[in-house]
Formats: C-alpha cells, sequence, structure tokens
C-alpha cells in the first residue's frame, strides 16, 4: 500500500454488528479534521493530500444498502456530502476494499 494515512472503519461493527451512519461518519470527521490540521499548509497551498479509507470487500456482509457493504455506503455518501473526490483502491491498494480519498 501506499504511503497515504488510513482509517479502518472495521472496528466499528465489532463481532459483527450492524454499523450505522452516525459511527460511520463521526470515525471519518474525527480523523480528516486530523489529517486536515497535520497538513494544513499543504492543502492550504492546493496540494492534495491522499488518504485511504478501508472499508472492506463486503464478503461478510448479509445486508448490502443500494448493492453495497454499509461501511462503504456509509463512507462514499460522507466523503460526497463534503465535496472530496474519491475513487476505488486499484491494485496494490487494496482494490475494491479501500476507497482512496484526496482531500484539498
Amino acid at each position: 500500500m501506499n504511503n497515504y494515512s488510513s482509517i479502518d472503519l472495521h472496528h466499528l461493527n465489532g463481532r459483527g454488528q450492524p454499523v450505522g451512519q452516525n459511527e460511520v461518519w463521526l470515525s471519518l470527521d474525527q480523523f480528516i479534521s486530523k489529517i486536515k490540521t497535520q497538513n494544513a499548509g499543504k492543502i492550504k497551498s492546493g496540494i492534495g493530500v491522499k488518504i485511504i479509507v478501508i472499508v472492506g470487500k463486503g464478503l461478510q456482509t448479509k445486508k448490502f444498502i443500494q448493492g453495497k457493504n454499509p461501511l462503504r455506503f456509509y463512507a462514499e455518501s460522507y466523503i460526497n456530502a463534503c465535496g472530496y473526490s474519491w475513487r476505488n483502491g486499484e491494485y496494490g491498494e487494496g482494490e475494491s476494499g479501500v476507497i482512496v480519498v484526496e482531500i484539498v
């Protein structure tokens, strides 16, 4: 994986417990706030900072939301609400189990 900072959202569901939107959004908000503070100079000068959001491939998921595992669905909705650009991981980054986000 690249040298991007990452957050693994798997810990939110513990032992298969359902995860809600608020838990995912709060975790992402806290993490991204920390990243923005640490990289304030870069971001202020227009240099994007990339992060990895680990959502998993959904292989153990029993309930999907619009065809996506809940972690992916809630993470994508948060990222879209914030207006950040993102893409799915590529080979060597975790493929469909991660979201690569650019913070500017």
